[in-house]
């Protein structure tokens, strides 16, 4: 290598020279593959392809043809396999240990007797508490030592009188163990005149009765003597002397007195169920005094007859008999008596006669009539 640096400059041109050989083989080599890969000229297929046949055209009558449908194939439902269980819980299973080992059940059970024993405790002191409440309660404590009564002046009987009819003696009976409902029965089956008994339960140790009074509605006929009810049918007294300021009443019904119940049975007809002839009975006398009130009639009516229920028969203060036939709309009839009688003069007001309300909205006034007695006179046959 000289100081002007030929040597150098003959390597580059001997480098540079390669380079440029490389590159003009590999220009040649691309040229030849190319070559190669082309179609000659002769192997392209320079016939024409045919036309495709035309299709006969179709009358119009067959294109209308309508297509036939294929059957539809039901596919079979395939059942689902059951799932299992998730994979997560496959492992949390597979992570909880094995306790088969009888040693360690027992090592499990040793540990939790502790608590099982604190909670076996506790229920045990609860249940023992309150069985000795209930015990207390139903012998010891909560005795009736006090009978209060309310409304004691609205009827004729006393305290003293309500509070024996009631069968509990001050101290031996228990609140919790007493029958309300059979003092209420007991106190108005054995004190006729109280219509309703209210028994409630005053703690610690009292009973609270409230009763409400009763009066007699009608004298109903019975043998030689007369039954007094009240509105509700319920019998208060038999007596032989005849009755003043309240009604007669006549029945074909056969009665059996007892004082203290009732005539038929009320909650029956209440309910819609079937009734009896005493029910139906008392169902028409308070049919008949409902009326007579609204219609005002009902302070002067001293007789009912209902023993024909097609020919019913009232008595206004001894001496006018009203027809009313049937019991249809007896209000309207009863108020179209009403201003019949209203309509009297001073020098009326004494006659006797009937009036037939039998049709609704009409009074039928007769002055002469065969007059109807309360009571049936009987003549005894004299003595030779």
């Amino acid at each position: 290598m000289n100081s002007n640096g030929n040597a150098p400059r003959r390597a580059n041109t001997k480098k540079k020279k390669t380079v440029v050989q490389k590159a003009a083989l590999m220009i040649l080599k691309v040229a030849e593959g190319k070559d190669k890969k082309a179609v000659p000229k002769h192997s392209v297929n320079t016939q024409r392809t045919p036309a495709p046949a035309q299709r006969p055209v179709q009358k119009r009558a067959e294109q209308k043809k309508p297509a036939q449908r294929r059957p539809v194939q039901q596919r079979p439902v395939q059942q689902r396999p059951v799932q299992q269980r998730s994979n997560q819980a496959r492992a949390n299973n597979q992570k909880r240990p094995a306790v088969n080992n009888r040693k360690v059940l027992i090592k499990l059970v040793v540990r939790q007797l502790p608590k099982m024993k604190k909670q076996l405790y506790i229920g045990s002191a609860v249940v023992a508490v309150l069985l000795i409440m209930l015990i207390l309660s139903r012998t010891v404590l909560f005795k009736i030592d006090n009978i209060v009564v309310t409304n004691p002046s609205e009827v004729s009987y006393t305290t003293e009188q309500i509070s024996t009819e009631t069968g509990i003696v001050s101290g031996t009976q228990n609140l919790f163990s007493c029958d309300l409902e059979k003092i209420e029965k007991n106190i108005e089956q054995r004190l006729p005149y109280i219509g309703e008994a209210y028994v409630e339960k005053d703690f610690p140790s009292s009973l609270k009765i409230t009763v409400i009074s009763t009066s007699v509605s009608a004298a109903l006929v019975h043998g030689a003597g007369y039954i007094l009810i009240d509105e509700n049918g319920k019998m208060l007294e038999y007596t032989q002397m005849t009755p003043e300021a309240v009604p007669t009443l006549r029945t074909s019904v056969e009665i059996t007195p007892e004082i203290g119940h009732y005539i038929g049975d009320k909650s029956k007809l209440e309910k819609g169920q079937e009734t009896n002839a005493e029910t139906e009975m008392i169902r028409l006398f308070g049919d008949i005094r409902k009326a007579a009130e609204a219609a005002g009639l009902l302070d002067g009516i001293t007789l009912i007859d209902i023993r024909d229920e097609r020919a019913l028969t009232l008595m206004y203060e001894n001496r006018l008999t009203l027809h009313l036939g049937n019991e249809s709309r007896l209000e309207t009839k009863l108020q179209t008596g009403a201003g019949a009688i209203a309509a009297e003069s001073d020098s009326q007001k004494t006659r006797t006669g009937a009036i037939d309300l039998s049709i609704v909205g009409s009074a039928f006034v007769m002055d002469t009539f065969e007059e109807v007695t309360q009571t049936e006179e009987t003549t005894e046959p004299e003595e030779n």
